[in-house]
């Protein structure tokens, strides 16, 4: 028998922790997660005998959406150089953050981006 114990991360295991090897000595469990991070996962024998791994989730890019638009200031004099500073932040559906996505800001009406 091979008792897995998540030791650091979010990840659930959808079997019971403690599975029995099969003919060729083998055991597997299945592991699921919401969060994308790092998972600290042993594997402990019952002689004692025990090993580690790191099982590693990443966020979904399949699934993007904005989780906040702000625009800082959000009021500006119009003809002012000042401007205003427009950021996306862009999450997974299970609000994890997507590095690397391409935001396309347009202004119809003639507002001009930098």
């Amino acid at each position: 028998q091979v008792t897995f114990k998540n030791e650091k991360g979010s990840a659930e295991f959808v079997e019971p922790p403690q599975q029995n090897t099969d003919a060729y000595g083998v055991a597997t469990i299945n592991m699921v997660s919401q969060v994308a991070e790092e998972n600290t996962i042993s594997a402990t024998l019952p002689n004692g005998f025990s090993q580690r791994i790191i099982a590693k989730f990443v966020s979904d890019s399949s699934t993007p959406k904005f989780k906040q638009l702000v625009a800082d200031p959000d009021t500006i004099i119009a003809g002012n150089s000042q401007g205003s500073t427009l950021t996306a932040t862009v999450t997974d559906f299970h609000n994890n953050p997507l590095k690397d996505m391409k935001v396309n800001f347009v202004a119809p009406g003639g507002s001009q981006l930098d």
